[in-house]
């Protein structure tokens, strides 16, 4: 107004400086990084990571009481208002071992085929498989999953294969067989009678 005064307000700019709490928990079995009550400005972000320990895996993580998956990372953008997250944990169940073997016996050189691929996990994948041929505690031939292998054995006798599946966390189911190796194969021995003549010889 001409030859008075004005009253100005500056804007209320408090809000810029909010500080907003983000609470992490785990469960038993493993754990969440950071941890706990976290103050966190706003619109800043904040990533979290979770590790089961040995023998479990994650079962879930909730997010605000929202399942957001078996997921091993979570990160929070542009924070405005109190948030949570918790994870979950779950012991891990051991693989289980389906083995077919043929021929568990016959003459040297035999060979012998171990077929994995009736093994299973129930929270999870087989990873590899393996033989021990003479049950002398190497593992002479592993593969990826479950699968085939097949082993020889040059010399007679009789051998406990020793057979073992792997999960994807870790664990083992295991098995063996009895593989009985003979020595050298028969072999005829004919005596014709009469063996010499004159055509047609009977």
């Amino acid at each position: 107004n001409s030859g008075g005064t004005s009253a100005f307000s500056a804007p209320d700019t408090g809000w810029m400086n909010a500080v907003h709490t983000i609470t992490a928990t785990a469960g038993a079995g493993g754990s969440i990084s950071p941890a706990g009550a976290l103050k966190i400005s706003l619109w800043q972000s904040k990533t979290f990571t979770i590790v089961p320990s040995n023998g479990y895996h994650i079962a879930g993580v909730l997010v605000d009481g929202a399942a957001a998956g078996a997921v091993s990372s979570y990160t929070f953008t542009n924070v405005v208002a109190d948030r949570t997250i918790a994870a979950s944990f779950v012991a891990n169940q051991a693989p289980i071992i389906g083995l077919a073997v043929n021929p568990t016996s016959g003459y040297a050189p035999l060979r012998v085929e171990f077929d994995f691929r009736g093994s299973s996990d129930p929270d999870g994948t087989i990873s590899r498989c393996g033989v021990d041929k003479t049950g002398d505690g190497v593992f002479e031939v592993e593969g990826n999953g479950a699968g085939r292998i097949t082993v020889e054995y040059a010399e007679p006798g009789a051998f406990i294969a020793h057979s073992r599946v792997f999960d994807s966390d870790g664990a083992v189911a295991s098995t063996s067989v009895t593989i009985t190796v003979l020595g050298n194969g028969p072999v005829a021995d004919l005596v014709a009678i009469p063996d010499s003549g004159d055509a047609p010889l009977a």
